[in-house]
């Protein structure tokens, strides 16, 4: 039996952000170059996790988003 695989959309550009319209909502895409993950967000922008800033920025900014829909949600 083999493994599965899964393939992300990906570039090796650097600074190369995916469109709006490159990516299905939900759908992850990573610039290898940069170690820079990007997703399409509800409202259809793009938004991203970096590996640049270390593991501190990641979690930093996750805390801030979630922050951010759970302020959205409670009005």
């Amino acid at each position: 039996m083999t493994a599965a695989v899964i393939k992300f959309k990906r570039s090796s550009e650097p600074g190369k952000i995916p469109q709006p319209e490159d990516l299905e909502f939900g759908e992850v895409a990573i610039n290898d170059y940069d170690g820079t993950m990007y997703y399409k967000k509800h409202d259809g922008t793009i938004s991203s996790f970096s590996a640049g800033g270390g593991q501190d920025a990641l979690i930093e900014q996750i805390a801030n988003e979630k922050a951010i829909v759970m302020a959205i949600a409670l009005g």
